[in-house]
């Protein structure tokens, strides 16, 4: 398989309640996050590209398919629950809705649901897909707990991120969504009444409704090609708020060699409950604590559905089992002067690897350098980091020694399959933090992303440069 030439945030202790459903019936560039998410002012990440189509193992389809039957036999816009699909998981994970509305969101006069509204059976091309209707807007609320508080006040930049001395909540206060809790929302303002505004951090944007169908095969099937995950949308969680990827698609220095890892330059972008807009599109780029707690994801046993790739495997939460959580194999880079992975110098960004699958293929000159590891970078929202390795996508590798058949250990796209469960996605704190860089599953033409040949090609920066 050919490699590309080189070229968490702290999850905090959420206390959240919802109804499992609603229903009646049951300076830097670019920019997929729209440059508000916090990039990097010189920011960018840039790892080489790794991901594949094989070295996934297990068995495809994840946990939508079961016995389908591949085809509806009629089912052609019916209701999921009254289909042929009715008990697979793909047609009952999801957190349905269609009659509670938001409380604290702008609104533009249309009903403004909540969660998922619909959950349907399509065709095309002779095969059954799963068709799912959002307006990207969770039904979390918020129990403030002291060690949520404590995170909020021990902001590095709580001076002024807060509207006045501090957040205006205290332990024990319950908020729902998009409630005003003191932030200081330089990038959320609606005219006079800010629907939204004090509930996100500096720099963000106010969340809208998106009003959205993502259609999702009923059977997933390993990928014959490299397809890697876009800047931007690429999955829905089962609340049906939007995934993105690992980058907030800048790069350090507008160069579009080193780019930026969104849970890095964001860590402090990113509400309470770990999600954040970008051109009105609320998101989690990874684990998120008000999801967990809604699905009652404890630690107790393997974590359920958090959400589905436009492959049609499932996203499942951190948990493997029973207080072991899953871990990522995509390592980071030492940059150390002797260090197989290094640059010759210690601390210095000056080479790219060769192939991030494989270190014994070294390394070549990056053409554009990064910062170094000791290096002070500033966001886009004004906070500032030591650029440690880990900070940029070029600054990844994949070890495949790291899996050896450890069950919590996970395979090139951050899956693996086990059990019931077939193969499926995990949730780690570690890169690619849900799935990727490549898609275990092939994408069909009606996938809600296109495939990509590399990983750079939603970011406008064109990659580093070929050997």
């Amino acid at each position: 398989m050919k490699r590309l030439p080189v070229v968490l945030m702290t999850v905090m202790s959420v206390s959240v309640s919802c109804g499992a459903d609603k229903s009646d019936s049951g300076s830097s560039d670019g920019a997929a996050d729209g440059g508000s998410d916090g990039g990097d002012d010189a920011g960018g990440s840039g790892d080489d590209a790794g991901g594949s189509g094989d070295d996934a193992g297990g068995e495809s389809g994840g946990e939508s398919g079961g016995e389908s039957g591949g085809d509806s036999g009629g089912d052609e816009g019916t209701d999921c629950s009254d289909s042929t699909y009715a008990d697979l998981v793909l047609c009952t994970s999801w957190m349905r809705n269609d009659t509670e509305t938001a409380a604290i969101i702008a609104t533009d006069g249309s009903d403004n649901l909540v969660d998922v509204q619909s959950v349907s059976v399509t065709s095309a091309d002779g095969s059954d897909y799963i068709s799912i209707t959002s307006g990207g807007v969770p039904s979390y609320t918020i129990s403030f707990t002291a060690e949520m508080i404590a995170a909020l006040e021990a902001r590095p930049n709580a001076s002024t991120d807060f509207a006045g001395a501090g957040p205006t909540v205290s332990v024990g206060d319950t908020v729902d969504f998009g409630a005003d809790i003191g932030f200081n929302s330089t990038g959320c303002t609606r005219g006079e009444t800010d629907e939204g505004a004090g509930f996100w951090p500096p720099g963000p944007e106010c969340p809208e409704f998106i009003d959205r169908t993502i259609v999702l095969p009923v059977e997933a099937s390993e990928a014959t090609e490299d397809c890697y995950t876009p800047a931007g949308l690429s999955g829905v969680m089962v609340n049906g708020v939007s995934i993105f990827n690992w980058t907030d698609g800048a790069h350090y220095n507008n160069e579009g060699v080193w780019y930026n890892i969104a849970q890095k330059f964001e860590a402090y972008d990113f509400s309470v409950c770990g999600g954040h807009a970008a051109q009105g599109e609320y998101h989690h780029h990874n684990v998120a604590p008000c999801l967990g707690i809604q699905l009652d994801d404890d630690g107790s046993e393997h974590s359920p559905i958090y959400g589905w790739a436009p492959d049609g495997v499932p996203l499942h939460g951190p948990y493997v089992s029973n207080g072991s959580l899953a871990e990522s194999c995509w390592q980071t880079r030492d940059y150390s002067a002797t260090s197989e992975s290094g640059c010759g110098e210690t601390g210095a960004r000056t080479c790219l690897l060769v192939d991030n699958t494989d270190l014994s293929q070294g390394t070549v000159s990056a053409g554009s350098s990064g910062p170094t590891t000791s290096e002070t970078v500033t966001s886009q929202s004004g906070n500032t980091f030591t650029a440690e390795s880990g900070f940029y996508f070029q600054d990844y590798y994949f070890d495949a020694t790291c899996v050896d058949g450890d069950l919590t250990r996970m395979d090139i796209h951050n899956g693996h399959s086990h059990d019931d469960h077939g193969y499926h996605y995990h949730m780690t704190t570690g890169f690619p933090f849900t799935y990727g860089p490549t898609f275990y599953g092939k994408l069909h033409e009606n996938a809600a992303i296109e495939c990509q040949s590399d990983p750079y090609m939603s970011m406008g920066g064109g990659g580093p440069p070929s050997l």
